[in-house]
């Protein structure tokens, strides 16, 4: 939905983005700002960081446009096609981490939600998916006694 925006901030609360150490190559880290369709359709501003290189920071915002031009959130898509969709857009993390995440996806919240449209997706639908999380817990500690 557009070009990326690629930018250094240093984390101190006071100067940050006009801190005086930003040209010193090891200060700071690099973030991106893009423009995505978001679950409503409409277009959101999607930021991230902590990235050593600027060029890092820009292919993975690229990465990021390209998902979200292939795979378009819209109205009419379900809690499961999120979550596939936002599994394959997550920052970099570590494989362990995000097999735990593909995971509890497919155990948990695709059985639990999966069939619920993203924008009708409200409190009452979370509260009850996690009661029955909490349910299925207790059932399985007493049948275990």
């Amino acid at each position: 939905m557009g070009e990326p925006v690629v930018y250094k901030r240093c984390g101190r609360l006071a100067q940050d983005r006009t801190c005086p150490d930003l040209a010193d190559e090891g200060h700071g880290s690099w973030y991106f700002a893009i423009q995505v369709l978001g679950p409503s359709g409409f277009r959101e501003r999607v930021r991230r960081g902590g990235f050593r290189i600027a060029e890092h920071a820009l292919q993975v915002a690229r990465e990021r446009a390209a998902a979200d031009a292939s795979d378009v959130v819209n109205a009419a898509r379900i809690v499961a096609q999120w979550l596939r969709h936002w599994l394959t857009i997550l920052q970099p993390v570590c494989e362990r981490t995000r097999q735990g995440y593909a995971d509890h996806v497919r155990i948990h919240l695709i059985p639990g939600l999966g069939r619920v449209r993203l924008t009708e997706l409200s409190p009452v639908d979370l509260r009850r998916f996690f009661a029955s999380r909490v349910v299925i817990q207790m059932l399985d500690t007493f049948c275990r006694l």
